[in-house]
Formats: structure tokens, sequence, C-alpha cells
């Protein structure tokens, strides 16, 4: 009985895995194909002939808002927003690590510190 259930539980998760993967499959595909391969309507197939130029156009010439210049703008954004970000988080999680391992409370065990 308890394996009917893991194998259940365990094939519960992979439709639920695919069923959130497969828009994820259909970009990623989708953005290797050339316009006159996407017109033909078969977006589960593989590209015959995969291209980059799609992506190269999105970079370069993308119209996002009110500027043509590609998505390269808002990348490098993202990035400048980033790194102050990760290093602020990190800096705030090790001084609360640091307070944490150190403050000495009621339930403490006293055998737990060396």
């Amino acid at each position: 009985m308890a394996c009917h259930a893991a194998s259940s539980i365990r094939s519960t998760l992979i439709v639920v895995c695919l069923y959130y993967l497969l828009p994820l499959y259909v970009m990623i595909v989708t953005s290797l194909k050339g316009m006159p391969e996407i017109r033909l309507g078969n977006i589960f197939s593989p590209p015959v002939e995969i291209t980059f130029q799609p992506w190269v156009k999105a970079w370069a010439e993308a119209c996002t808002g009110l500027n043509c210049d590609g998505l390269s703008r808002g990348f490098f954004n993202s990035v400048k927003i980033l790194i102050p970000s990760v290093i602020l988080s990190i800096a705030i999680a090790s001084v609360n690590g640091y307070a944490l391992a150190n403050w000495r409370f009621k339930a403490r065990k006293p055998s737990s510190r060396s």
C-alpha cells in the first residue's frame, strides 16, 4: 500500500512537472526557428534548421517602451540592481547568522557549545 502511494505521488509530480515545463520547451524551440518554419504551425516539433538570429535581433533591435535599442539596456539595468542587492543581502544574512549563533537563550543546552 505504501509503495502504491509513493508511486502515485511520484507519477503525479512528474505530470505536474511536465505541465509546467511544456511552455518553456515551446518557448525555447520556437525561439530557435525561423519565421517560415514558425508559420507552418508545428510548435512542438524541434527546429529543422537552428538559427540564433531571433536572439540577436531581440538583444539589439527589440522595441521596449519608447526605445527600440533591444533588450540589452534592460538586462544591464537588472545587473546594476542585482549586484548591490546580493552583496547587501549576504552582508545582512552573515551578521544575522553570527548574532544567532552567539545568542544565549534559556532553552539552550550547556553541552551544545564547546
